[in-house]
């Protein structure tokens, strides 16, 4: 009965030889596994990324929006003040 570890232990000793006997081959099977992998992490990444954007933070935004108590309903955000810089305002600006 051929178990995982046997599987594990047939391929790890397979490569050691494969790099002992064969460098040349060897760095470039791990040069295109490396390509792969970093293929396969990318997409897996921007697939996961896409899901949650979609699936919480969307939902989330739209029901803080929905919900939100906003009294003062003004087209911008920014507040207009009638103050005239001088140095000592930049000096200790905190």
């Amino acid at each position: 009965m051929i178990t995982k570890s046997i599987v594990f232990i047939v391929i790890l000793a397979f490569f050691t030889i494969l790099v002992l006997l064969f460098p040349k081959v060897y760095f470039k099977i791990s040069k295109s596994l490396d390509v792969i992998i970093n293929f396969i992490g990318k997409t897996i990444k921007s697939i996961l990324f896409f899901l949650l954007f979609s699936f919480v933070l969307i939902p989330i935004s739209l029901l803080q929006r929905i919900f939100k108590k906003n009294e003062k309903k003004t087209a911008s955000f920014f507040i207009n003040v009638n103050k005239k810089i001088t140095s000592e305002d930049l000096v200790k600006m905190w």
